[in-house]
């Protein structure tokens, strides 16, 4: 019986040590993969601001909001409105971003997308999971959900909104 044993390294290679021989494979990835793998959206901002965000920030990125607002029901809450949609603080920190019903477009990771579930889709692929109320799609932290009116299939909002505040 032959034992294989495996060991990787930081520096990039991988030793394969089996009974007769020993081999070395590089594991640098070849350029089709690493520019496949650049061009997926991260859900690293979305309409320019990211989830670790503070409101200078903000503020700096986007100028003045129209109205702030505190959400009386949850303390701690405050609500930066922008035309087309609110950015949500608590605790000083980008909560979620909610892009309101309307918008045209989106931006997410600084790409133009149609505010549309099919362009959006296109966009991100199959979405991740699906709830009772929309799609979603998950990339590491990052969440960006689709709110679809069960009855008629149209868009109603979207949320952009850290894993950790589900």
């Amino acid at each position: 019986m032959k034992s294989i044993i495996l060991i990787g390294c930081l520096i990039g290679n991988l030793c394969v040590f089996t009974s007769d021989e020993i081999t070395t494979a590089s594991l640098t990835p070849s350029p089709a993969i690493v520019e496949a793998s650049t061009q997926e959206l991260q859900l690293l901002t979305v309409n320019r601001i990211s989830l670790y965000d503070d409101p200078g920030t903000v503020v700096r990125k986007l100028g003045e909001p129209e109205l702030i607002t505190e959400d009386a029901p949850i303390s701690g809450f405050e609500i930066y409105q922008y035309p087309d949609m609110n950015v949500v603080f608590r605790d000083g920190i980008v909560d979620f971003v909610e892009i309101l019903e309307g918008a045209e477009v989106l931006l997410i990771d600084d790409e133009l997308i149609p505010a549309t579930t099919r362009h959006i889709t296109e966009a991100l692929g199959e979405p991740d999971y699906e709830t009772e109320d929309g799609i979603v799609f998950e990339r590491n932290e990052a969440l960006l959900k689709l709110f679809i009116e069960p009855g008629n299939g149209q868009l109603t909002s979207i949320s952009y909104f850290h894993s950790s505040s589900m």
